[in-house]
């Protein structure tokens, strides 16, 4: 493993770690997030306000259970990072424990893009299609501005709250 060299990359591993550091710092302003799957929640979001929009999202909607608990680092560098972990959450009766691979490009400092990779792709997808608000049709939810769908009104209104608990 290499030593941590980027800004990005350290507040990043403190976000990991549990420190209540908010990730919007780290975000570049045209970050594109990945998310796979066939859920409502999945496609492209682009844009800090629409990343951030998005973890708010699934926070409401698990009622703050929506958890990445990393397990190691798999590459740790300048330009990316990659993280292994078990991704969780609970609505009323439906859990969800999945293990997760996280990959973090870093340019000029900044988190510019990320990919989420999930080891049973299906059982992520049941979970949140098992949400009323989740359905299998995206309508409008991967979006360049997610500020209609999470319920706050600004970029500086999210920038206080981490996209990880």
């Amino acid at each position: 493993m290499t030593r941590v060299g980027s800004g990005a990359t350290e507040s990043l591993r403190r976000i990991l770690l549990g420190y209540r550091s908010p990730i919007a710092a780290s975000l570049d302003d045209a970050v594109v997030l990945h998310v796979p799957g066939g859920s409502g929640l999945s496609g492209e979001y682009q844009g800090a306000e629409a990343v951030l929009g998005l973890c708010i999202r699934m926070d409401r909607l698990t009622a703050g259970t929506m958890r990445f608990a990393p397990s190691g680092m798999l590459n740790e560098g300048d330009d990316a990072v990659v993280v292994e972990g078990r991704v969780s959450g609970t609505h009323q009766n439906v859990q969800l424990d999945a293990r997760a691979v996280h990959v973090f490009s870093i340019r000029g400092g900044r988190i510019a893009e990320i990919w989420l990779f999930n080891e049973d792709q299906q059982r992520v997808d049941a979970f949140w299609l098992s949400l009323s608000d989740c359905g299998s049709v995206a309508t409008g939810l991967a979006v360049t501005n997610s500020s209609a769908m999470c319920g706050a009104t600004s970029l500086a209104e999210r920038s206080s709250l981490p996209c990880e608990r």
